[in-house]
C-alpha cells in the first residue's frame, strides 16, 4: 500500500480524523479481509490476482473519500498469495 498526502486535502488530512495512516491501515486490513472472504482459494491462486491490487485500491479510494482523509492512493499491490501448506501439493 503506497500512499501520500493530497495537497488539495490538507484540511481534511489534519482535522477529520486523529491519525489518518492509522486508520488507512485499519481499512486496508478491513477490505483485504473481506476481499478474501469473498473469493475461495481457487480465485486467489488464479492468472486473475495481478487485478486484485486495483480492485481493493477503487474499494479503499471510495473508504478514504467518505472518511475525508485526506490522503491518495498511489499504488495497492497484492502478492504472496499462497495456499495453507497442508493443502499446497494441491495446486
Amino acid at each position: 500500500l503506497q500512499y501520500r498526502i493530497d495537497a488539495e486535502k490538507l484540511a481534511d488530512y489534519t482535522q477529520q480524523v486523529e491519525k489518518p495512516e492509522e486508520t488507512l491501515r485499519n481499512l486496508a486490513w478491513a477490505e483485504v479481509v473481506k476481499f478474501n472472504a469473498a473469493h475461495d482459494m481457487n480465485d486467489l491462486l488464479s492468472e486473475h490476482a495481478g487485478e486484485f491490487g486495483e480492485t481493493l485500491r477503487s474499494r479503499l479510494r471510495e473508504r478514504i473519500a467518505a472518511l475525508k482523509l485526506g490522503l491518495d492512493l498511489v499504488y495497492v499491490g497484492v502478492f504472496n498469495v499462497h495456499p495453507d501448506p497442508s493443502v499446497a501439493e494441491a495446486y
